[in-house]
């Protein structure tokens, strides 16, 4: 039987550096954004974020005055706030039991194989966790695009992260389902606070308990989304007492793109408030009219959110992200009806697809945990990560610990850091797009 020490051995030998290189390589975070160096205090660090841009691009007469760097004749400071980032924890926990470490019987080989089994699954969990959070992040789970008015409970069309739900109802396990804020996503403010149940991802709906009046009585202007983000444990019991006492561990997790875009504060700077309203991103419907339900991708209006993002931040979006099902509709667009000529003398191959999507030259990229129904304008030089060092296999004290009245042993991978968005409205998500629903 191979011993504690042998197998702590083996997993330094073997694992530890490959497990490193494979996160960081798999990690769509490492592919696309720069690290920002930062200085931890603990768990915190603070990160400068401009709140103005420049203009002071300005004639002058010889000898004029120069003009203020904020904005002609202003007298405010130079436009910048403080992010306070917390720093999140990621893990992927494996186990070896006391009866696979017997397999070390049959030699080196035999425990390296077990071994194998166990922290490729932790590395996986890890990997898929922290790219789904780069698409949600935080307490964002989606987006509703419909233009309605509700007396009461009603399955609304959702846009979003449907595990980081499920995992929120299975948390709370109440009848009442999960508290949450409904945002209007021109100005930020909160439009009622509403509980959430019965998630349906095949027909891509979410029921809402509340009555609910996305027109704002008709004073909402139509093609303008609205995010849905989760409570908080404490804002929940206040809300509704049932939820008392649930945890809700989306509060624990790491930022991502549609958190940089919806959350009403990030990093600690409240979006709806006048003061940061450059740091608001834009969220968009494909429809534009009517009830605003799932919506015939138009490429017309997706060039409307490219403008949106270059009129306002000066930037063009680099990124664009679709689901699989999603991007199918953006396929559908492009077959081609030109006539084919071809040599009929002898066999040939055919191909209804394509190699590659783009949009203005940007392509079009998908991932299993982009969310159905929605295209994200990301531009990636606005976004930066931090962390507290790189992920990898834990050595603290032996990376193999013994569990307790447990004839096992418990190890871990870990990656400690978050996602800074440094100009949110160089970004934006246009949603409500019909897909093919399964």
């Amino acid at each position: 039987m191979a011993t504690l020490a042998t197998v702590q051995s083996i997993l330094k030998t073997y694992f530890h550096a490959p497990v490193t290189k494979q996160i960081n390589e798999e990690c769509l975070l490492f592919e696309l954004l720069k690290k920002k160096a930062v200085t931890w205090m603990n768990n915190t660090a603070v990160v400068p974020v401009q709140t103005f841009r420049n203009r002071s691009g300005a004639f002058r007469p010889e000898l004029g005055v120069l003009p203020d760097p904020v904005a002609l004749g202003a007298t405010a400071t130079l436009g910048y706030s403080n992010y306070s980032v917390n720093a999140a924890y990621a893990y992927g926990v494996f186990r070896i039991t006391g009866q696979a470490m017997a397999v070390g019987e049959g030699g080196e080989s035999s425990i390296v194989d077990v071994l194998e089994s166990e922290i490729d699954g932790a590395v996986e969990t890890i990997v898929n966790t922290v790219n789904r959070e780069l698409f949600s992040g935080n307490m964002t789970i989606g987006f509703l695009h419909q233009y309605q008015n509700v007396a009461g409970a009603t399955d609304w069309q959702f846009v979003g992260d449907w595990a980081k739900l499920a995992l929120a109802l299975a948390e709370e396990a109440v009848a009442v389902g999960v508290g949450a804020h409904i945002r209007r996503m021109d100005t930020y403010a909160n439009v009622l606070d509403v509980h959430i149940t019965n998630p349906n991802e095949a027909a891509g709906t979410i029921r809402i308990t509340e009555a609910l009046d996305t027109t704002v009585g008709a004073a909402m202007p139509q093609g303008v989304a609205f995010c849905v983000e989760l409570m908080t444990p404490a804002e929940a019991v206040i809300f509704d007492a049932l939820l008392a006492g649930c945890p809700n561990t989306a509060d624990a997790a790491a930022y991502g793109i549609m958190a940089g875009i919806g959350q009403q504060t990030i990093h600690g700077l409240n979006r709806s408030a006048a003061a940061n309203a450059s740091l608001r991103s834009f969220a968009r419907t494909m429809g534009t009219a009517g009830a605003q339900a799932w919506t015939v991708l138009d490429p017309a209006r997706l060039q409307v959110m490219n403008a949106l993002v270059f009129k306002t931040s000066g930037k063009t979006p680099d990124f664009l992200w679709m689901g699989a099902m999603t991007r199918t509709e953006y396929a559908a667009l492009m077959v081609q009806t030109a006539g084919l000529s071809k040599d009929t003398s002898k066999a040939s191959k055919g191909d209804l697809g394509f190699t590659g999507y783009s949009l203005n030259g940007v392509d079009v990229h998908t991932s299993q945990h982009c969310p159905e129904g929605c295209c994200i304008f990301m531009t990636t030089d606005t976004w930066r990560y931090v962390d507290k060092g790189e992920a990898a296999i834990d050595e603290t004290g032996g990376i193999l610990q013994r569990e307790n009245n447990l004839d096992s042993y418990k190890g871990m991978a870990k990656y400690y850091y978050n996602l800074v968005p440094m100009q949110p409205n160089a970004n934006g998500i246009m949603t409500g797009i019909r897909y093919p629903l399964v």
